[in-house]
Formats: C-alpha cells, sequence, structure tokens
C-alpha cells in the first residue's frame, strides 16, 4: 500500500523523457515540500522551467495538495496548471472523480509525492505509478505532517524488513538515512 513505484531525491532528478517514451501523459504533482516548501507563497523561476518544459514535451500536470484554495491557486496561476485543493489525501473520491472526467488510462498517470502515508498509499489505492521524492525542507512542515512523518518512519521500517530486495533497488535506504 506505501511501496512507491520509483524514488528520486527530488523532481528535477526525475527522468521525464523516459516516462514519456514509456506513455506516461499525465504527471500529478504533490505540492507541499514536493514542489515548494511551506515557506514559499510562489512558483519558483526554477520549478516554472521544469513545468514549462514538461508541457512543452506534451504531458499535462496537475498540482494536486490537501492545502487550502489560496495557496494552491497561487500555483496554479504561476505554472498556467490545473490543480485541485483540499484533496483529503489518502482518500480518493475527489481525485477519482477528477480523473473519470480525463480520458487517461491508469498506466498513463503517474503520482509525484514527499509522502508515504498520503501520496503513495492514495496513488496506491487508485492503482496508478508512484514516485516518491524527498521533502524540501521538512523544519517547516505543519505538526500533522510531522505527525505523519512518525508512521513513515514505521513503514519504511517495516517495508525495509519484508521488502528489503525492493527497499534497496528503488534506493529507499538513501531516503531511510535522510528521513532518520
Amino acid at each position: 500500500m506505501y511501496l512507491p513505484t520509483e524514488y528520486f531525491a527530488d523532481i528535477y532528478k526525475i527522468n521525464y523523457e523516459d516516462l514519456f517514451k514509456k506513455g506516461t501523459r499525465l504527471l500529478l504533482f504533490d505540492l507541499d515540500n514536493t514542489i515548494a516548501d511551506y515557506e514559499t507563497p510562489n512558483a519558483t523561476n526554477q520549478v516554472s522551467s521544469l513545468i514549462n518544459r514538461l508541457k512543452s514535451m506534451g504531458f499535462e500536470v496537475v498540482i494536486i495538495s490537501n492545502n487550502s484554495k489560496k495557496r494552491v491557486s497561487l500555483f496554479e496561476n504561476d505554472l498556467g496548471v490545473v490543480a485541485i485543493h483540499r484533496l483529503s489525501k489518502p482518500h480518493t473520491h475527489r481525485i477519482k472523480k477528477y480523473l473519470k472526467s480525463k480520458s487517461y488510462k491508469r498506466d498513463e498517470m503517474i503520482w509525484i509525492g514527499d509522502q508515504l502515508m498520503t501520496d503513495m498509499k492514495c496513488a496506491n489505492k487508485i492503482g496508478i505509478k508512484s514516485i516518491l521524492v524527498n521533502p524540501l525542507k521538512q523544519e517547516t512542515e505543519r505538526w500533522y505532517t510531522r505527525f505523519n512523518r512518525l508512521f513513515e518512519n514505521r513503514k519504511l521500517k517495516k517495508i525495509k524488513e519484508r521488502y528489503k530486495d525492493e527497499f534497496i533497488a528503488l534506493g529507499l535506504d538513501k531516503r531511510w538515512v535522510i528521513m532518520n
């Protein structure tokens, strides 16, 4: 339920060309601590450049977040993409409703986020591929995210014990060092 399909240090290390060649067309990006830390109110030039490059490659980019409409809409406007706020991850009702309105197959979508407990769980519940990235700036996380990190560490430990080969193949040992 919590195991990602892939793991990268950050969104800039992902091989998007390879994803596109393999048929991915819709990129669902978590906002907080994936695209921007909690203290950054708008999209940076680096994020804008990446999103523009991805759109020019032929990807549809959607921002997904549990955060407020006010915060999410700033990125929606800056980046010229659809953004869904108050998603209530890991619940899937709202994201499933949105995805039904799209014509993509499940193997054409990928979820990119920094949390096992919300992002990876939600992607797995929906049945789409996922990429786990490191959180940008843990020290600015809200109390509820910090609380989730405690459970995340337990899940990582269980994954390490039960799925040692996958844990190492994905590179989650690097994540383990960062999170502990």
